[in-house]
């Protein structure tokens, strides 16, 4: 991936084997997420910005929440994704959904009437969130919201009882998103990027869970390093050995019933325009 998340770069790809991973990844994390939206308040009537939608599955969620009366602006890099979201705009008759395919970092809003500003998963990838995070706040209007879901202290990602060859993978994977631009620490900063934009932190909160084995959070994991350690081998940040140890012990670790797993952390931000 380049600086900019576009179709051809966006680090995860856009197959097939992606955007089925991307519908199990909201449905682990749809709870979570729905709750930062009503906490900001999104009305019938309102208008959204979904920044970074991929396929669509937030952008459907906030459609239903402002009606046919309101407006969702959908904007993600991908072409393919955008068109998967034009067939779900389709067939759900989600008139109120503006599918957009675009930079995120250069698309133009030109008037400040957004009542809600998302992003989910997005900034990580970035290498300039702060840039877009001053731009978003531009988009609100007088008392609209910009809420953030993204992740913070990737490096505490663990499987108990530890290992070498899971800190292994884990140390890979923030490397890769280093090499990209990107952080798997960047809400950490997020709270200081939205209040030099002009904007006042509403809430911050922890998104945290404990998985066991076979339990739908670990799965989640499994199947992301499973699309994921491949590409760590290719690009040089994992051997084919270091992959193989990986995998022995998480099988292992999966048949023991008193193995835990801490997945990835992340913080959920509302701010608002004064």
């Amino acid at each position: 991936m380049s600086t900019k998340p576009t179709a051809e770069n966006y680090l995860l790809g856009a197959s097939d084997e992606e955007l089925a991973r991307l519908g199990s990844q909201h449905q682990v994390w749809a709870l979570e997420t729905q709750a930062l939206v009503s906490s900001a308040g999104l009305l019938p009537g309102h208008t959204a910005i979904d920044l970074g939608c991929g396929p669509g599955f937030v952008t459907r969620d906030l459609a239903h929440r402002v009606g046919t009366n309101g407006h969702v602006l959908a904007v993600d890099g991908s072409q393919r994704f955008i068109n998967h979201l034009t067939e779900v705009k389709r067939v759900d008759r989600l008139s109120q959904v503006e599918p957009l395919q675009a930079d995120v970092t250069e698309v133009e809003i030109t008037d400040a009437s957004a009542d809600l500003v998302f992003a989910r998963w997005l900034m990580c990838f970035l290498p300039d969130p702060r840039s877009l995070i001053k731009r978003a706040a531009g988009w609100l209007k007088p008392g609209g919201r910009l809420v953030i879901m993204d992740y913070l202290g990737y490096e505490a990602f663990a499987l108990f009882p530890r290992s070498q060859a899971h800190q292994t993978v884990v140390k890979a994977v923030i490397a890769s998103w280093q090499q990209t631009g990107g952080s798997l620490d960047v809400a950490g900063n997020i709270p200081q990027m939205v209040s030099e934009a002009g904007l006042m932190i509403e809430s911050v909160r922890p998104i945290q869970r404990v998985a066991r084995p076979k339990d739908l959070t670990w799965r989640w994991v499994e199947t992301f390093l499973t699309s994921y350690i491949p590409h760590l081998t290719k690009v040089g940040l994992l051997t084919d050995e270091e992959g193989e140890a990986f995998w022995q012990n998480w099988h292992a670790k999966a048949a023991m019933p008193g193995a835990i797993l801490w997945p990835p952390s992340m913080l959920g931000l509302i701010a608002t325009r004064p």
